[in-house]
């Protein structure tokens, strides 16, 4: 019985009705997936420039080539051959992956960029990357992909606020 008891406090044990059933991700699978999610919201922050007035363009633009960056910076991790062993590396599925990969397919942005739901979308998208970041640099073994993921981590909360200035600003100036 006390066994049974050890896995209930599990913290796999939370993430599904089955204790014994542990779900997993690799951490390739991890930093692919970080691969797409930057893409997009570089493609996103892209295409929400083209919308905006020359006020406001600046901020969207300066979005966009971050995350561009961080794209080149995972698609660079990836080939990395040094990071090979930590790449078949093992971690419980995170809790956020499920609101994470929803923001994977960049959405259609309306003609009408001062819609509020766009910079909602862009808001939750960085609170979802913090998050789920956030979890992979608890997991993760020490070491450069801790690293990369408490960095990502910090990128996003930054790009929250950023959003939330957009936000501010695109109001102000009409």
């Amino acid at each position: 019985m006390n066994a049974m008891r050890e896995l209930d406090s599990t913290p796999w044990s939370r993430l599904d009705s089955t204790p014994w059933l542990r779900l997993e991700i690799t951490l390739a699978d991890a930093v692919l997936m970080a691969v797409e999610f930057e893409l997009s919201a570089f493609q996103l922050y892209r295409d929400l420039a083209e919308r905006l007035v020359p006020d406001v363009q600046g901020i969207a633009l300066g979005l966009a080539a971050e995350k561009r960056g961080r794209h080149e910076l995972l698609c660079v991790l990836v080939c990395d051959k040094a990071l090979r062993q930590a790449f078949d590396g093992r971690v419980v599925i995170p809790p956020s992956i499920a609101q994470f990969s929803a923001y994977v397919d960049p959405i259609e942005i309306p003609n009408d960029a001062m819609d509020d739901s766009v910079l909602d979308y862009a808001e939750s998208r960085e609170r979802a990357g913090y998050v789920h970041y956030g979890y992979l640099a608890q997991v993760a073994p020490p070491g450069r992909l801790q690293e990369i993921f408490a960095y990502l981590r910090d990128e996003e909360k930054q790009h929250e606020v950023i959003v939330r200035s957009l936000w501010s600003v695109m109001f102000s100036v009409y």
